[in-house]
Parts: structure tokens; C-alpha cells; sequence
């Protein structure tokens, strides 16, 4: 009787704390409400987390109880065979030096290694491997809403405040960054484990806090110093490969998301931003930023290499208020409620009006700017369709974009591609049909200084012609000096009418130069077929990827017997881009219903010629062969202009 007594007190004291804390949520914190009714047969778990904070009287930490509950639809963990095997054999390594056998979908792979496998290897690995699109592809979600359970969070929470104590840097923090950049239990779609009890700081950390006076109290130097402590919280790299196949020189996200997890480790606030489509190439980057509460993100130098018309956070909290309608279709950036957007804090930024300019029935309830990504348009930023005058907000300038609704997962433009200039001034690239140009196109893609540096290692190369093996003095001749006028090719007629068997191509000796393709080229137009030394071959195999480096040693080729060059063509180290004959390339226009053709042609030579190009508008040149580096681009003063 006493014990069913007791019970039931607990129960009833329970549940009045609880109504208190829910009283005050359906009050303040509707969406925490939400959150607790998607929660299911899980709802009892949350609901011991805030009776847990509100009986210690600990108001922050039920805070951060409410933070996490609130903002936690649409967080998840993925499951699946593929993943969860993974998993399993990297837990079943961890602090073991291993040689295992395990079956995917490729097959066998049989991994070998020395090295220790450590929590930290297996912990990045699932949240690298969880960002992966092929193993995405075959997962299952298991909702955080609807699993999570109340002794982890608590402990996740505990955990978390001790950083407060710990480390100096965090003494005064704002607690709206300490909830969205500390907090948060999860990276990406992982496994949720408490991580936080599972890697500590090493010994050089608690010297630099126990002594270093000016570092210990300055987020950003405690950043610098962590990046530069190389020791500190290293992991396996070659581990994560094993599985993941991943180059973390070049894949900007596998290289964050790490740097990531170690700031949030070691207490430092940091957030993942991205550009999610470059708007002047293929592709997108990620980087990890530091937040404090004094600084923006000032970090001009990123911009030198990156263009960006958008750039997002991923965040632990919800940012968007996109209404899912049934029969409209939303493109994948904007399904995701965890991005922010932050352009406005690294670019001087523009709010624009763009005109509805076509009658469009049944307007969707969304449309879109896009920017050319990858041969085709991407969308980058969203707005509502209400009225025939769009404002879109935070824009980057000096791009192009594009003006898009959908039907279906069709994409239409609504208005003409243009310009927003650096002045935040729109141009509209309107075509006009009746006023035509001719244009003639060495390249579809923009150059850079690279390609300019390796024109130059090529000028004043000097050609010489010789009967004699040994190109002695009274037997060679000199037949061109190479001067280039364009970054793509140099055509250049020969000065001697002579036949020889020989030919030298000398530069600098004290300078290596690079040579793409070098053609000889007889009286009857026709190629000549020498030989040459094995690590020359790449000169003369038709490929404008491929080069050969000379440097000391001197390239000569043997025709066999003596022939006459009447001209020669040159192709310097390059990426590709040019014109080049025998690939076929077709040049289009955007109408405000799509991309017009103005016709394709197969290449005869490096350079391709078009008639009856519509003045005003956006063009692209394909190369229907190979290739997908190319960008649109407009004419200007007679001038290309890549965009």
C-alpha cells in the first residue's frame, strides 16, 4: 500500500512538473509543442529531459533541453545493411591493429593496415560515410524525434556545459551560439552515440590552458592554435579510405565536416558554409567557419578563387518556412530546413526585382533564380509567386542568372537571363534576331593566369632543322622562334625551304616548358610522323591534356629520312578548353523559352566560325565530344565575355 502510495506521488509530482514546463512551452515555444506531439510513442523520453532540468532548477540547461527537442524534427540517423556493416567493422577495429575481410555491394575488400584505429577514426568515418550519395541512396531514416532517449540527451547536455568550465574561451559566450555551434549531439546523419564522454583534449591543450594567458581567452587564436597542433586529435586516414574511397586533398567536404567535428570537441564554435552551385564554374565548395560574437566573416581571401551567388550554413536549428504543397515540386537544396542563409555576412549583397515577363497559368507558389552550374541551371535562392514583380534578397553580383519556376521537375524561365551588375543593377540578356554578328571562338571555357604563364615559358622557343644527329654547328639551321599571340595555339610558316631528317626544339635550359601538342605540318598540309624519346611521347599524342616537360634534355625528333616542314603548330600545356579539331561543337543562344542552336560543326581547325549570332543575348559553345568544363557568356565591345 505505502509503495503504490509513493508511486503514484512520483507520478503525480512528475506530471505537475511537467505541466508547469509545457504550460510555459505552449506559451513561448510552439514549436517545441509540435516537436512533442511528432514524437509519438517517444514523447514520454523528451518529456523526462525538461522534467529532469525543471526539478534541478537549472534554467539553462533546460534551455538547451528545449533547443535541441524543438529544432530535432527532420534530424535522423541513416540505417541500412550497407552502412550499419560499415559500422560494424570499424567499431569491431577501433584500438586494434587489423586485417579484416567484409563483402559490399562491390564485392570483397580486404583491408590491411599497421595503424591503430581509434573511436575518433570510426566516428568521422560515419559521419563522412553519411554525407556519401551512393550509400543515401539505399538507407533508411530513423527519426532522432521518435528514438532518441531522455539518459542520452541529458547526458549529451551535461557533457556539453562542462566545455563552459573548462575551457576559458567559453567564460562569456552568447548562449545563442553556444546552442547552435556547441550543443548539438549530431554532424550529419550518423549514428548518435555520447562522443562528447569518448575524446578529450590532449596534454598540449590543458598546458596552453593552464598558461598561455592571451590564447586561452580568444576563440579565434585558440582556432589558429588547434589547426596548427597537428597532434591534436589526429585520425586514420587511410582507414576512412579503405571504405569511403576518398581524397581529402581534393573533396573540400570530407576535409570540413573533420575540421569541423574536431573544433566542436575541443569547444571551439564553428558551422559548416557553403557555396551550393558556383555561379562561374562546375561544382561547390565547403569550409568551416569559426563564429564568435564580435566578428563577421570577413574572410575576403576565399573569394579570390570562389565565386558565390548564395552561401549557407548548415545548422542544427530550423531556418525555413517553405510550405511542402502535394502537388509542387520543391528542388533538394530547399527540402533541407537546416541551411541559413548567410551571404550577406561575407558579400556586399543586393535585394532585385525581377519582371514575370511570360503569361504563366496555374502559377506555382515558388519560383526561383538560378545560376549555370554543370551544364545546366541550378537553383541557388527561392521567393514566393505572388505577384508579376519577384523580389529575391542577398544576391551575389557580377553574375548571371536565371529566373525559373517549375511544372513538374521541369524547369521554365519566366523572364530573360541577366546580369546583376556590381552596382546592383539588372541587365537583361533579351536576343535580338534581326541584328546578327559573326563570331569566330578559340576556346569555351575562360582562361586564367595559369594558362597565361604557360604561354609565356613558351615564348622565344627556338626551333632548329639538321642532317647531323648531333645538330652540329655547321650543319643545323634555325627554322622558327615560337612567339604566341593567343593562350590556345600558335600557327607559325617555317623560314628555311630545306628538307632535313632532324629537328630540335630548344629553350631556357635553366627554365622547364611545357608542350601540349607540336605538329609538323609539310608543303601539302598534311602531318608529319617522327619519333622521339619515350617522355616526349605526350607531345604528339593528339591528347591537349597530356603534355611534355623539357628541360635540360632537348627534344628532338627523328623523321626518318629528311622531309620539309612548311609550318608548324604549337599547342601549349592547357586545360583543355580549346578549339581542337576533329571534336564537334555546337553554339546556342538562350530564348526565354530555353536554349535556341545556332548550329553544330565538326572542328578543322582551332578555331570555329559562326554567322547570324543574335546580337544581345546569352550564348554557350558545346563540345558535343568531351569535355564539360564550359561556361555561358555574352559579347561585349566585340569581346568575349564568360560568365
Amino acid at each position: 500500500m505505502v509503495n503504490s502510495i509513493c508511486y503514484v506521488m512520483k507520478l503525480t509530482y512528475f506530471t505537475t512538473i511537467f505541466s508547469i514546463v509545457l504550460f510555459s512551452c505552449q506559451h513561448h515555444h510552439s514549436k517545441l509543442k509540435t516537436a512533442l506531439e511528432l514524437a509519438g510513442n517517444n514523447r514520454p523520453e523528451l518529456e523526462k529531459v525538461l522534467a529532469h532540468y525543471t526539478q534541478s532548477k537549472d534554467s539553462l540547461k533546460l534551455e538547451a533541453a528545449k533547443f535541441l527537442i524543438e529544432n530535432m524534427p527532420g534530424h535522423y540517423t541513416l540505417r541500412g545493411d550497407l552502412i550499419d556493416s560499415f559500422r560494424l567493422v570499424s567499431k569491431h577495429v577501433q584500438n586494434t591493429c587489423f586485417e579484416k575481410k567484409i563483402i559490399n555491394t562491390s564485392g570483397i575488400i580486404k583491408m590491411k593496415t599497421q595503424d591503430t584505429v581509434t573511436y575518433l577514426d570510426t566516428k568521422i568515418f560515419d559521419i563522412l560515410a553519411s554525407h556519401t550519395e551512393n550509400i543515401k541512396n539505399i538507407s533508411q531514416k530513423q527519426e532522432d524525434i521518435k528514438h532518441i532517449s531522455s539518459d542520452f540527451l541529458i547526458k549529451h547536455i551535461d557533457a556539453s556545459f562542462k566545455l563552459l568550465q573548462i575551457y576559458p574561451w567559453l567564460s562569456d559566450i552568447p548562449m545563442n551560439i553556444f546552442f547552435e555551434y556547441i550543443l548539438p549531439y549530431r554532424f550529419e546523419n550518423e549514428f548518435i552515440d555520447t562522443w562528447r564522454d569518448s575524446i578529450h583534449a590532449s596534454q598540449t591543450m590543458n598546458d596552453v590552458i593552464a598558461h598561455a594567458d592571451n590564447i586561452k581567452h580568444d576563440i579565434l587564436k585558440m582556432s589558429q592554435y588547434i589547426e596548427y597542433q597537428k597532434h591534436d586529435l589526429i585520425f586514420n586516414r587511410s582507414f576512412i579510405n579503405q571504405f569511403l574511397k576518398i581524397d581529402f586533398t581534393t573533396n573540400c567536404y570530407e576535409s570540413y565536416a573533420t575540421r569541423l567535428f574536431q573544433f566542436r570537441t575541443l569547444g571551439i564554435p564553428a558551422a559548416l558554409d557553403y557555396i551550393p552551385f558556383h555561379p562561374n564554374r562546375n561544382g561547390q565548395h565547403y569550409w568551416c567557419t569559426i563564429i564568435t560574437s564580435n566578428i563577421q566573416n570577413g574572410n575576403k581571401t576565399l573569394f579570390v578563387n570562389y565565386k558565390a551567388a548564395k552561401i549557407y550554413r548548415l545548422t542544427y536549428s530550423r531556418n525555413n518556412d517553405i510550405n511542402f504543397l502535394e502537388n509542387e515540386y520543391i528542388p533538394e537544396i530547399f527540402r533541407n530546413p537546416f541551411i541559413k542563409d548567410v551571404t550577406s555576412t561575407y558579400l556586399n549583397t543586393s535585394n532585385i526585382k525581377v519582371k514575370v515577363r511570360k503569361q504563366i497559368p496555374q502559377k506555382p507558389h515558388y519560383c526561383y533564380l538560378g545560376v549555370f552550374n554543370n551544364l545546366s541551371w541550378q537553383p541557388i535562392e527561392i521567393a514566393k509567386f505572388e505577384k508579376d514583380e519577384i523580389e529575391f534578397k542577398d544576391m551575389g553580383k557580377d553574375i548571371v542568372y536565371l529566373p525559373l519556376y517549375y511544372k513538374g521537375n521541369i524547369q521554365y524561365a519566366f523572364n530573360y537571363p541577366f546580369i546583376l551588375n556590381s552596382r546592383g543593377e539588372i541587365k537583361y540578356l533579351a536576343p535580338h534576331p534581326q541584328k546578327t554578328q559573326n563570331l569566330t571562338l578559340t576556346r569555351k571555357y575562360p582562361s586564367n593566369e595559369l594558362l597565361l604563364k604557360y604561354c609565356k615559358n613558351l615564348n622565344g622557343i627556338i626551333i632548329e632543322a639538321s642532317n647531323n644527329p648531333q645538330f652540329k654547328k655547321e650543319t643545323r639551321d634555325t627554322i622558327l622562334t615560337l612567339n604566341f599571340t593567343n593562350l590556345n595555339y600558335i600557327t607559325q610558316n617555317t623560314k628555311k625551304n630545306k628538307s632535313f631528317q632532324f629537328y630540335r626544339i630548344q629553350g631556357n635550359p635553366k627554365k622547364t616548358f611545357d608542350i601540349a601538342e607540336i605538329k609538323f605540318i609539310d608543303e601539302h598540309d598534311h602531318i608529319l610522323n617522327g619519333t622521339c624519346k619515350s617522355q616526349f611521347q605526350k607531345a604528339f599524342d593528339n591528347d591537349p591534356l597530356s603534355y611534355a616537360s623539357i628541360s635540360t634534355e632537348e627534344l628532338i625528333i627523328d623523321f626518318g629520312k629528311p622531309v620539309k616542314v612548311s609550318k608548324i603548330i604549337c599547342i601549349p600545356r592547357g586545360d583543355g578548353n580549346g578549339i581542337y579539331p576533329g571534336n564537334r561543337y555546337e553554339l546556342f543562344y538562350y530564348d526565354i523559352d530555353g536554349w535556341r542552336s545556332l548550329g553544330s560543326q565538326r572542328a578543322i581547325d582551332y578555331f570555329l566560325e559562326f554567322s547570324n549570332v543574335p546580337e544581345g543575348g546569352l550564348l554557350w559553345l558545346r563540345n558535343t565530344t568531351s569535355g564539360t568544363e564550359e561556361r555561358p557568356f555574352t559579347i561585349e565591345n566585340g569581346k568575349i565575355h564568360f560568365w
